[in-house]
C-alpha cells in the first residue's frame, strides 16, 4: 500500500512537472510572440506533419518525406559509431586494466587524448576525410572509445582490493580474479559509462552533420536556420530528444535484465 501511494505521488510529481513546463512555454510563446518562440501546440503539429511530409525542407533540397529519412540516418550512425567506440573502449579498458605495463605505457597519451574537446577536434576529421560519413563515424568511435576506456579503467581502480585479495587466498589465479571478481564488480559503473556514451553520441553526430553532411537531423538544422524555421528546428530537437530517451530507456531495461543483481539498478 505504502509502496503504491510512493509511485503514485512520483507520477503526480512527474506530471505536474510536464504541465509546469507546457505552462510556462505557452507563457513565453505569448510574450514573446510566433515568430521567435511557436507554441506548444504548433510544435506538437510541425512534429506530427514535417514528420513525413515538409514543403520548407522540400524547398532547401531536403527532400520530399519530411525529417523521416534524416532521424533514421541520424540514429543508425549514432546507434552504429557509439556500438563500435563502446565495444572497443571496453575491451582496451580491460586489457590496460589487466596489465600494470600497458597502463603505465599508455596512461599520458590516453589522458592527453580524452582531453580533446570535440568540436576542437572536428576540423581536423573534417580535413583528413571531408564531410562523408566516414568522417561522422569516425568522431563518434573517437570519443565513445576513451569515454568507456577511461570508464572501465578507473572501474577497475575503484574495485575494493579486499575482494581481489580474498579471491586470491582461496587459490584464484590473476586471470580468474580478474574475471570472476573484478569483471562483475565493475558492471554498473560501465552501465553508466555507455548511457552518457551514447547520450554525447547524438550530440556529436548532429555537429558533424552540421559542418556539410549530405543528410541527418545536423543538415536539417542547417537548412532550416537561415529562413528562421523555429517551428521545424525545435520539432527536430524534440524528435531527437524522444529517440534519445527511448533509446536509453531501452538500454537501462536490458541493463536491469541482465544484471538483476546490482542494486544501483533498483
Amino acid at each position: 500500500m505504502e509502496r503504491n501511494l510512493q509511485k503514485w505521488q512520483m507520477t503526480s510529481l512527474w506530471v505536474c512537472g510536464i504541465l509546469l513546463g507546457v505552462a510556462v512555454w505557452t507563457g513565453l510563446a505569448l510574450w514573446l510572440g510566433e515568430f521567435k518562440l511557436p507554441a506548444p501546440q504548433a510544435i506538437v503539429r510541425a512534429m506530427l506533419i514535417d514528420l513525413t511530409q515538409s514543403p520548407i525542407l522540400e524547398m532547401q533540397g531536403g527532400g520530399s518525406n519530411g525529417i523521416w529519412p534524416h532521424l533514421l540516418y541520424t540514429s543508425e550512425r549514432t546507434l552504429l559509431g557509439s556500438a563500435i567506440g563502446v565495444t572497443l573502449g571496453v575491451v582496451f579498458g580491460l586489457l590496460i586494466g589487466y596489465s600494470r605495463w600497458l597502463r603505465l605505457l599508455l596512461e599520458a597519451p590516453i589522458e592527453t587524448m580524452r582531453t580533446v574537446p570535440p568540436l576542437a577536434a572536428i576540423p581536423f576529421f573534417l580535413m583528413w576525410f571531408g564531410p562523408t560519413q566516414t568522417a561522422q563515424l569516425t568522431m563518434l568511435v573517437f570519443y565513445c572509445f576513451f569515454m568507456l576506456l577511461i570508464n572501465t579503467v578507473s572501474g577497475i581502480a575503484n574495485v575494493n582490493p579486499i575482494y581481489v585479495n580474498y579471491a586470491n587466498t582461496l587459490g584464484a589465479t590473476k586471470a580468474q580474479a580478474f574475471r570472476t571478481v573484478i569483471l562483475p564488480a565493475i558492471i554498473p559503473e560501465l552501465i553508466g559509462g555507455v548511457r552518457v556514451a551514447i547520450g554525447v553520441a547524438w550530440g556529436i553526430q548532429i555537429v558533424t552533420e552540421l559542418m556539410g553532411a549530405q543528410q541527418g537531423m545536423g543538415q536539417v538544422f542547417s537548412m532550416a536556420m537561415p529562413i528562421q524555421a523555429l517551428d521545424l528546428i525545435i520539432a527536430g530537437i524534440l524528435w531527437i530528444t524522444l529517440l534519445a530517451a527511448t533509446t536509453d530507456l531501452l538500454f537501462v531495461r536490458v541493463a536491469r535484465t541482465i544484471t538483476r543483481w546490482v542494486p544501483i539498478h533498483k
